[in-house]
């Protein structure tokens, strides 16, 4: 396990768990897995045994039950620690007993024996439907494989199933899936068929809402308050949470008497109900709260949190874009005042019409564009089907502008990076290694100096950098003596 796991599992289990908790589960397994149950020590896990399965467990409590998380459960013990199959099985049955004890509704989950049961397919659905969508969301796949903590074998079948059923379409000239593939697949386990089905279930959801994903991964985000699950708060709610946070995220900071919260359909949550929402979203951390101040000092304000920024990016993208007349007349200022994540959803969301002006919005203001921003940018103008040479030269001389003359160091060092993402076959590399090097000798920010070097190091021979960076200082050398002289 690399440090930056450990730190990631470690983060999670103190922010959310209490000590004894977690020193009570960590027993558990240390006696099940044949050693002594009173550890003895002050940090309440030990072995990265212990740690990981701590974090599996209370990171998906809510299918504890389920018939294939103990499957997943038991291959990942089975094949990252070398444990019997049998040792393993009976590791789970004793922490999902203990388990039960601090969360108390797991008692009434309904113990998952035969996956034909209606009731239990539907909880499998739910759990496999959680693992697919965070594979689908999470760029970073070495994260992802912490973040989910359960081994990496059903990560690989998904993938391998994804694509699968990518192929089978592009033989039949489309583009996503229908029921139909699921009964073209010969040969799948069991467990391949529920995760084709979740699919194509999930493709044609998309089709009719292009954020219906998102709403997925809010349900998710709050079934892990168990404040969230005792409350047994259907669909209707988790829309109107959706559109609470899409409302922060448009307006900016509100107090309470400020928020509604309906779905869009027009149901509308009691002031209870919302007292009670805006808790849960606090606690996983898709808002938080600031006091007031003057005479406004004894209420609180809500405001969207980066994580939920993300969440609701794709569906403010949509619908404001829906409201224009034009979607290429958006103002350079008008999209600097929006959030960063909302940003990179606009601009990835924009018509290709508009590909020729989305170069225009790469100015050196001092409102300008986030690095989430000119990321999007860049991914249009880099992959649009009607890019040519001209506009990546275009493409590459804005951004080394960026990478010398924009006032955020953050931006300047996306910019840097991004200089080494753009096609060397089209652009002048003597003056790509001029405006990296300046950068990585003359920005007043390590950040920029850092990114300019590594991307210089990357794209040219370590000694041709070296060759001009001396160079350069010999002809600032002789610039500072003609001055003297």
């Amino acid at each position: 396990m690399t440090f930056t796991a450990l730190q990631h599992k470690f983060s999670y289990l103190s922010g959310n768990f209490s000590d004894p908790m977690l020193r009570d589960l960590s027993d558990i397994v240390r006696s099940s897995a044949g050693g002594k149950g009173d550890h003895g020590y002050s940090s309440p896990i030990v072995s990265t045994l212990e740690l990981d399965v701590v974090y599996c467990v209370l990171k998906h409590r809510q299918w504890a039950s389920c018939h294939i998380f103990k499957d997943v459960f038991v291959e990942f013990l089975v094949v990252d620690y070398g444990l019997e199959a049998a040792h393993a099985e009976r590791l789970y049955k004793d922490v999902k007993t203990r388990l039960e004890i601090y969360f108390p509704y797991l008692k009434n989950e309904k113990s998952i024996e035969s996956i034909e049961d209606e009731v239990s397919q539907k909880r499998e659905k739910e759990f496999l439907t959680y693992v697919f969508i965070s594979a689908m969301t999470v760029k970073d796949e070495s994260f992802l494989v912490h973040e989910l903590g359960i081994g990496t074998g059903l990560l690989k079948r998904i993938k391998k199933l994804v694509s699968h059923l990518v192929r089978q379409g592009t033989r039949d000239g489309r583009r996503d899936f229908e029921q139909q593939d699921v009964h073209r697949i010969e040969f799948l386990p069991e467990l391949e068929v529920l995760l084709s089905e979740i699919m194509i279930n999930l493709s044609s959801e998309i089709r009719k809402c292009s954020w219906a994903i998102d709403l997925e991964r809010l349900k998710y985000r709050l079934q892990e308050n168990p404040i969230w699950i005792e409350s047994k708060k259907d669909d209707r709610y988790i829309s109107a949470c959706f559109e609470l946070m899409l409302q922060l995220g448009l307006n900016g900071k509100r107090s309470f008497s400020d928020l509604k919260c309906l779905d869009e359909k027009g149901f509308m949550v009691n002031v209870d109900d919302l007292k009670l929402i805006l808790e849960i979203l606090e606690n996983v951390d898709l808002i938080y709260s600031q006091p007031g101040r003057g005479r406004y000092s004894h209420d609180k304000y809500w405001e969207l949190t980066a994580k939920g920024e993300d969440l609701t990016a794709e569906a403010f993208s949509h619908r404001y874009l829906k409201k224009m007349e034009s979607p290429c007349v958006i103002s350079t200022e008008e999209l600097c005042s929006l959030r960063p994540a909302y940003q990179a959803a606009l601009i990835s969301n924009l018509p290709s019409a508009c590909a020729s002006e989305i170069l225009d919005y790469l100015k050196v203001e001092a409102r300008t564009l986030s690095p989430r921003g000119l990321e999007a940018i860049f991914k249009r103008a880099t992959t649009e089907k009607d890019r040519c040479p001209e506009t990546i030269k275009r493409l590459f001389k804005k951004i080394s502008v960026l990478a010398l003359e924009a006032g955020s160091p953050w931006l300047r060092s996306a910019a840097c990076r991004m200089l080494g993402a753009i096609d060397q076959n089209i652009i002048d590399q003597e003056e790509l290694k001029r405006v990296l090097i300046t950068a990585s000798e003359q920005d007043s920010s390590q950040t920029v100096k850092d990114a300019a070097m590594e991307t210089a190091l990357k794209v040219f021979k370590e000694h041709e950098v070296l060759v001009l960076m001396q160079k350069q200082k010999i002809e600032a050398f002789t610039q500072l003596r003609l001055k003297a002289i």
